[in-house]
């Protein structure tokens, strides 16, 4: 069966009807983002800020090492309520290379997003570099704005 004959071949119609073939990603301006390295180690913390592993306020931290740096990371804080269950309050996490913060309501619902920091593409040592930094800076930021945060979730 030829391309022309094969009925799932991406075919479609333009101007004057006549059938085109999509190309792809050729002429694309989408810009590159940051992405993380592939060969790296995930690692998960769990921290109770007052030190009593029963306490109503959480952090869970998540990053990825790749070359003795995190290059990738998350800091979620969350509350514990009375069954158990945790909520989002708030979180910085370098997502979408940017590093970014987020502020949510009691319902789940993401209250708002702020870009703190452009990470550069694509990823190289520099970049690593940065995300290092801002990992350090913004674990002591989360920890520093907690009481904040929890008032701003209550409303």
């Amino acid at each position: 069966m030829s391309r022309r004959s094969d009925p799932d071949f991406p075919r479609f119609r333009g101007r004057r009807g006549l059938i085109l073939r999509r190309l792809g990603t050729i002429g694309s301006t989408k810009p590159d983002i940051y992405r993380r390295p592939r060969d790296g180690e995930d690692g998960t913390h769990r921290i109770y800020p007052t030190g009593e592993m029963n306490s109503p306020h959480l952090v869970v931290v998540r990053y990825y090492v790749h070359r003795g740096l995190v290059v990738d990371f998350s800091i979620n804080q969350l509350v514990v309520d009375d069954v158990g269950a945790e909520h989002d309050v708030a979180r910085i996490d370098t997502k979408h290379g940017t590093v970014h913060r987020h502020q949510f309501y009691q319902d789940g619902r993401p209250e708002w997003r702020w870009d703190i920091l452009p990470i550069p593409a694509p990823g190289d040592t520099s970049s690593w570099e940065i995300v290092n930094k801002a990992y350090d800076t913004y674990l002591d930021v989360m920890h520093d704005e907690w009481d904040d945060n929890v008032r701003r979730w209550r409303g």
